[in-house]
């Protein structure tokens, strides 16, 4: 087993990653993998990138996003590790959303619920995945 207290790899935005954390990821995954029950890679998002804020002059300031970095973990396999991804446009998401509360879930009213976002890809996708309303703020 990869470590009896580890249930998964949980990837979510670091802003100090570390070709060390990333290590630390790989050698758990693959350590789990030589078990019975290798753990899952989860990403928190599937974003490629993100916006960390603007200059003066209104340039966007970008950053690394969480699904690259899930992806800089999933690389260190061939072939590269499938993420599980719980963020925006995920379905698992969606059904944690939208299932009733009886069911687990939070019992979203799609009818009146709005996806607010500033990202097409992932919020206002996700949107249309699960038959939102969106807004889209940038």
């Amino acid at each position: 087993p990869a470590h009896k207290d580890v249930d998964a790899i949980v990837m979510g935005w670091d802003f100090h990653l570390t070709a060390m954390k990333i290590g630390l990821s790989v050698n758990l995954l693959r350590w789990s993998m030589e078990g019975a029950k290798p753990i899952p890679l989860v990403a928190c998002s599937s974003d490629s990138s993100g916006v960390l804020g603007t200059t003066k002059d209104g340039r966007k300031i970008r950053a690394v996003g969480n699904g690259a970095m899930g992806q800089a973990v999933a690389q260190c396999f061939d072939p590269p590790l499938e993420q599980i991804t719980c963020g925006k446009p995920s379905s698992t998401l969606l059904k944690l959303l939208l299932d009733p509360e009886e069911a687990g879930g939070y019992g979203v009213n799609k009818d009146s619920a709005v996806m607010v976002g500033d990202t097409i890809e992932t919020d206002i996708v996700f949107a249309n995945e699960g038959g939102l309303k969106s807004l889209l703020v940038l």
